[in-house]
């Protein structure tokens, strides 16, 4: 299901006689819980966002503008990210070997420099589980074993993924990110050696 949704459905019977019986139509709409965030609704692909699977090693950063968190208030405790993940290869186990940081700053954009690491928090650094992730579509979920505290009245919000696996998977495994029409919020590199 995809959040902020309105979903309906409805029970029509059939019997033996060929006769229809529609009851009424039924909805809901889905919601995340009042603690989450959700930044984006993506599906495009091939952007090499968080990471590049079909690549060896992967670094990426993306801003997060405050304004992108809705409102949240106050020192909001990061605690867990999700990244929206298609794979079509048999179990990703290649691409697990990850560090998270972040930082929080002023910066809106990224088209030139990097943020330097030694300035961010390391909020992760182990096995992300991908090969948990169902075959097709599916959230892989990272708990942080450093939560992030964030403010946005503080600025922006910088993560960065470090992935340093030596094997890659398959060219159509891939995340699933928003287009964004503000320039250079992310930029990534990779590579094979």
């Amino acid at each position: 299901f995809t959040a902020d949704t309105n979903y309906e459905w409805q029970i029509i019977a059939h019997n033996s006689a060929k006769l229809d019986k529609s009851g009424p139509v039924w909805h809901f709409t889905t919601a995340l819980p009042g603690d989450m965030v959700q930044i984006g609704h993506g599906d495009t692909t091939n952007k090499h966002l968080p990471i590049e699977p079909f690549y060896r090693y992967t670094y990426s950063q993306s801003i997060y503008l405050a304004s992108d968190f809705g409102e949240v208030g106050e020192n909001k405790r990061i605690s867990k990210i999700y990244y929206n993940y298609h794979w079509a290869s048999n179990g990703d186990a290649d691409c697990n070997d990850w560090v998270i940081y972040m930082v929080t700053t002023q910066m809106t954009e990224v088209d030139s420099v990097w943020f330097p690491v030694d300035g961010m928090t390391q909020v992760f650094n182990g096995s992300v589980g991908l090969d948990a992730v169902e075959s097709g579509d599916g959230w892989l979920e990272i708990t942080l074993s450093t939560p992030f505290n964030y403010n946005p009245a503080d600025g922006n919000l910088i993560i960065a993924v470090d992935e340093n696996s030596p094997n890659y998977t398959s060219g159509a495994d891939d995340f699933y990110c928003s287009e964004d029409t503000r320039a250079n919020v992310s930029r990534y590199y990779y590579s094979d050696s």
